[in-house]
């Protein structure tokens, strides 16, 4: 899935909660770094593909 959106400028992420549930979301390239960092200060994991 990457590999398509990657030429698109946008990025897989996977948002791990406490839960059972791994959302995933599809954000802009240069956004994905900030997204990593408003999970973290939020508390849960996010894994940027």
């Amino acid at each position: 899935m990457q590999e398509a959106l990657e030429p698109l400028g946008l990025a897989l992420v996977l948002f791990a909660f406490d839960s059972d549930a791994f959302p995933l979301s599809v954000v802009a390239e240069a956004q994905a770094g900030e997204a990593r960092t408003l999970a973290q200060e939020l508390g849960f994991g996010v894994t940027v593909y």
